[in-house]
């Protein structure tokens, strides 16, 4: 099984990627996930993907909003 950070989750590209995920579970596992603003997105996404452990947003001050292992901010995240 592939394990696949996606940056730039919540972009048309990544949205597809995560339906390639989706459509094949077999075969990949999304790990971790970055988005700038759109935090619903990926609120959702850690709820279908439990093997989510990284995620990465736009602003420090969202860190907080997430409760996953590793969660970081900024450009340096």
């Amino acid at each position: 099984m592939k394990r696949v950070v996606i940056l730039g989750v919540s972009g048309s590209i990544g949205q597809q990627t995560v339906k390639v995920i989706e459509d094949n579970p077999q075969l990949f596992c999304l790990v971790g996930a970055s988005v700038n603003s759109r935090l619903s997105f990926l609120e959702s996404l850690i709820k279908k993907h439990p093997s989510l452990k990284a995620v990465c947003v736009g602003k420090k001050e969202d860190e907080e909003k997430f409760q996953v292992p590793i969660v970081c901010s900024g450009e340096e995240g």
